[in-house]
């Protein structure tokens, strides 16, 4: 084994000597330099390719091409020019060497310059051959050049740019050998060069697809409505961030699903499930509506009704690839629809109910007045006595209906005034409970908001709700009263403002009312009660609603009913209030002039006044009122007071009356009376000149009260 190994030892040694002499051979002759230098070029030009070609960012290899050309072929500097994907333009897109910082983002048409023709013809130039390379253009660089070299760099499918060396090292010119050198050079690093270009190019598009999916992705987070996108055998594909509130399913959920497990959508009144869209627009290819009354069931139950459409999503070539839904929660706005839609039913009716309980008032002025002045004539013992008092608690009791007519109707303006809803509340449980086997029990803060309210009126709200309750529980029970300050009304009820309101919530634990009948209890006349009159509910809606209030109502089947009333609030103090000593009228004095175009209201009044010891003259007409006045006050003989009718059909009111009395005579005693007790001059009679005002129907003891009061101002 020794003498094996020694052998092998000593032809290697004697290869190295032989290898030794070769070199010193060549290193001798010229011949032999030449083959050794052509060897280090070829040798350096491979090692400087092979680095090229492991890099794909094209910006640093167009650098490393442009440092390793310079070296290879010994020059000043070196640029690579690189054309456009048009080809009518080139850019320096690299350059290594003295002054490369003047060649940096310089762009020229590819009929300029040296380069410009090497890149247009596809040929090497080498500075100093005969004029074939002749340009049209030169640039500013060119001037003046002693030596250049440039060669093309030729990609798969054609040349896609060039490599030049301006100046050689110490002096002289590029040679023949430079050009084959920076030729093969070019060759070498041409494949790399466009592969980091091509790979430049994919990964801009890649940014591009990105940037693109973010906008995408950012716009249907931004849309208000919800999207659903399906494929065509109609499993999801994407969902926003409202479709995954709005469904209740996650994108990371419903990715992949069948549409119908995340999109259950039913009629609303037949609770039929509905079609699937999805797989309606692909049948069909077009935009479709969703059906009216459509209801989204969520994935924890919460139902809403929504809107809107399907449509098909194509691609370039038009062919169906899936489809998008887009929909929206119209819960609020159908609420909002049908509160408005109540309201303006409710005006409708208003007005009939209005004129219905005008006319009405004027025949209880008859009944009234004349069962007031038959038992003013009447002793107590007297056998009609009781019957009239009868009959007089009995009109009493119509005039109540006719005020709750006039109440609902549009012409019941509330007559407002600072107050605290607890006193309220608790006066009207207080009436209403006294004797019933009903309790109340309140949680109402002490701080709670005043409010500006009719107190009448909202009393009488009270009342309803509570009478109600009553009615719901036969057996006795609790009815619960709560109420609350809240600073932005829109945050429970979308028909209410931004600003403040009090809340009051009124609970019974009755029989409830049926979920078929919960959207009539406001309608007129409807009622489930044997005795009732179906006005009560209404009216309380109408009151609440003049307030700029809202009522709202939640019941279950055995599960009792809540009543949520909101009230604009007042963030102040309520002022204490001074009550006015009522006036006991006496044995008349005065002249009184009476106005209604009512016969029997004129009667009526003449008699109750003249029982009382007035003096009465009765017209029909507010041109005949100013008439008597003025001509009274010019024979000396002027009257102490007027009485006027508001409404008088076809001719002039109360309002204009006292207006026109009062241009001359402005000291005059005006009484305003109508039978919409609840008109907003009722409502405010001294700022449309009134001394007082007297509502009709009215029995003699009212009517003589506010006369007397007016008579001693």
């Amino acid at each position: 084994m020794n003498r094996e190994r020694k052998e092998h030892l000593e032809e290697i040694l004697k290869l190295r000597e032989e290898n030794a002499f070769f070199r010193k051979t060549l290193n001798e002759t010229s011949a032999g330099q030449e083959l050794l230098r052509q060897r280090k070029e070829f040798a350096q030009v491979l090692k400087v390719s092979q680095a090229v070609v492991s890099e794909l960012d094209l910006q640093k290899v167009l650098n490393l091409v442009a440092q390793s050309a310079r070296e290879i072929i010994e020059a000043e500097t070196v640029v690579v020019p690189i054309l456009n994907e048009e080809r009518d333009h080139y850019a320096y897109m690299a350059a290594v060497g003295e002054g490369a910082g003047e060649f940096a983002n310089l762009q020229y048409k590819i009929h300029v310059g040296m380069c410009g023709w090497v890149l247009r013809n596809e040929r090497p130039l080498l500075f100093g051959e005969p004029a074939e390379w002749w340009i049209e253009e030169k640039t500013p660089w060119e001037e003046g050049q002693q030596s250049a070299l440039l060669v093309p760099l030729s990609g798969r499918k054609g040349i896609i740019g060039g490599l030049s060396g301006l100046g050689k090292k110490g002096g002289g010119s590029f040679t023949e050998h430079d050009l084959e050198l920076l030729t093969l050079f070019a060759n070498q690093v041409s494949i790399a060069i466009e592969n980091a270009r091509l790979f430049q190019e994919k990964e801009e598009v890649i940014s591009d697809l990105e940037k693109e999916k973010e906008r995408l992705a950012v716009t249907l987070r931004s849309i208000g409505d919800g999207v659903i996108t399906a494929d065509m055998a109609g499993r999801v594909i994407l969902i926003n961030k409202v479709a995954e509130e709005l469904t209740g399913w996650s994108q990371k959920e419903a990715a992949g699903q069948p549409l119908q497990s995340i999109f259950h959508i039913i009629n609303e009144k037949t609770r039929i499930r509905c079609e699937d869209p999805v797989a309606k627009v692909l049948s069909s290819g077009k935009v479709i509506g969703l059906a009216n009354h459509t209801l989204l069931i969520a994935k924890d139950g919460t139902e809403r009704i929504i809107a809107d459409s399907g449509a098909p999503i194509r691609d370039r070539e038009s062919r169906v690839i899936g489809a998008v839904l887009v929909f929206r929660d119209i819960t609020e706005k159908r609420k909002i629809e049908s509160e408005l839609l109540k309201i303006k039913k409710l005006e409708s009716l208003g007005v009939l109910a209005g004129g219905i309980a005008h006319d009405f008032n004027n025949i209880l002025v008859a009944i009234l007045g004349n069962l007031s002045l038959a038992t003013a004539n009447l002793s107590p013992e007297d056998n009609l006595f009781p019957l009239l008092r009868e009959a007089e608690k009995a009109s009493l009791r119509a005039q109540g209906l006719t005020r709750q007519l006039l109440t609902f109707s549009k012409g019941g303006a509330p007559v407002r005034k600072l107050a605290s809803m607890t006193e309220v509340i608790r006066d009207s449980c207080n009436f209403v409970l006294r004797g019933s086997r009903v309790r109340c029990t309140y949680r109402i803060p002490k701080d709670l908001w005043p409010v500006e309210i009719d107190t009448g009126q909202m009393s009488q709200v009270i009342q309803n709700l509570v009478i109600n309750a009553v009615h719901a529980m036969p057996e006795g029970g609790t009815i619960e009263i709560a109420c609350a300050n809240l600073a932005r009304g829109r945050e429970e009820a979308p028909t209410l403002s931004e600003a403040p309101y009090v809340k009051i919530l009124i609970r019974d634990r009755g029989a409830g009312i049926a979920p078929e009948l919960i959207d009539k209890i406001f309608d007129p006349y409807f009622t489930t009660k044997e005795e009732g009159s179906g006005l009560g509910l209404t009216v309380t809606h109408s009151i609440v609603t003049k307030h700029d209030g809202h009522i709202a109502v939640a019941s279950e089947k055995e599960g009792g009913t809540i009543f949520t009333i909101y009230l604009p609030a007042v963030t102040v103090k309520v002022p204490g209030g001074k009550s006015t000593p009522r006036t006991s009228p006496g044995k008349g004095n005065g002249k009184i002039l009476v106005m209604d175009d009512k016969e029997i209201v004129r009667t009526v009044a003449w008699n109750m006044l003249t029982h009382a010891g007035y003096e009465i003259v009765s017209v029909v007409s507010g041109e005949e009122a100013v008439q008597y006045y003025r001509k009274a006050a010019e024979d000396g003989h002027p009257f102490d007071l007027v009485i006027a009718d508001l409404t008088v059909p076809g001719g002039m009111g109360g309002t204009a009356t006292a207006a026109e009395i009062h241009r001359t005579h402005p000291e005059a005693k005006i009484i305003a009376s109508s039978g919409y007790s609840n008109d907003s001059v009722m409502a405010d009679y001294e700022k449309f000149g009134f001394c007082g005002a007297v509502a009709k129907p009215y029995r003699m003891q009212e009517l003589l009260e506010v006369v007397a009061r007016v008579m001693e101002e």
